[in-house]
Formats: structure tokens, C-alpha cells, sequence
């Protein structure tokens, strides 16, 4: 009797972990989405909340089916914002888009919102940002 108790104990438990285990497999996500025009609303790095200035707050991405502009703004002269450009070829792989030998993780992409998570280094300090944008 303690042999089956035990071995129904043994079943039962191998049972509940497998069963419980969680699939850590990023959800798939439709890149079609990311085409379009994304403005700069919340930012933090570490963890913290990024204070945005007027300028922060003009920094926008352009994604065409390929390629990836940025156009950031920064105070510069006179209180002016200034703003640098760039465009990029991209790649959406699962929920990584890599452009220019830099990935950045996709934390949530919909018709009107995207996350991304990426590291930044700046004088030799790792730092986790973490941007969300909302569709124009």
C-alpha cells in the first residue's frame, strides 16, 4: 500500500511540474506594424523615468518596410531645439530588430504602441533603456 501511495505521490508530482512549467518563448509579433511613424513619449534608463524636455519629446522614428530613420532633437543655441538624423536598414527577427550590428528588444508592438529595450554606454556604464513610442 505505501508503494503505491508512494508511486501515485511521484506521478502526481511529476505531473504538476511539468504541467506548470512556464514557455518563455517571446510572443510572435507582426512587424507589419512597425511601418509608420513613432513618436517619443516615456523613456527610463535602469529602471528610473527620464525626465523629457520639449525636445526630448519631438524625437521620432520613421519605418518603411526596410529602413529605420531617427531624427532626434536636443536643446541646442538659444533654448532652440536642434535636431540629427540618421537612416538605417533593419531587420525584425522574433522580437529583436537589429539595425547596424545594434539590436534593440521589441517589449510591445501594436497598431499604437512600441517598446523598446535596449543597452546604452556611456563612459565605460552599461545602461538598460527602455523607450516607448506612440504611432502617428
Amino acid at each position: 500500500m505505501n508503494t503505491l501511495k508512494l508511486t501515485l505521490l511521484i506521478t502526481f508530482s511529476a505531473c504538476l511540474t511539468f504541467s506548470c512549467s512556464k514557455d518563455n518563448a517571446p510572443a510572435k509579433i507582426d512587424s507589419k506594424l512597425i511601418i509608420g511613424t513613432w513618436k517619443l513619449t516615456k523613456s527610463s534608463k535602469n529602471g528610473n523615468v527620464i525626465s523629457l524636455t520639449a525636445c526630448d519629446l519631438l524625437n521620432t522614428l520613421f519605418f518603411s518596410s526596410t529602413q529605420a530613420t531617427y531624427i532626434y532633437h536636443y536643446k541646442g543655441t538659444n533654448t532652440v531645439c536642434s535636431s540629427d538624423s540618421s537612416i538605417k536598414t533593419y531587420s525584425i527577427n522574433d522580437n529583436t530588430i537589429t539595425e547596424s550590428n545594434k539590436s534593440k528588444e521589441i517589449i510591445t508592438l501594436s497598431s499604437t504602441e512600441l517598446v523598446l529595450e535596449y543597452e546604452e554606454t556611456k563612459d565605460n556604464e552599461v545602461y538598460v533603456v527602455i523607450d516607448t513610442y506612440v504611432k502617428q
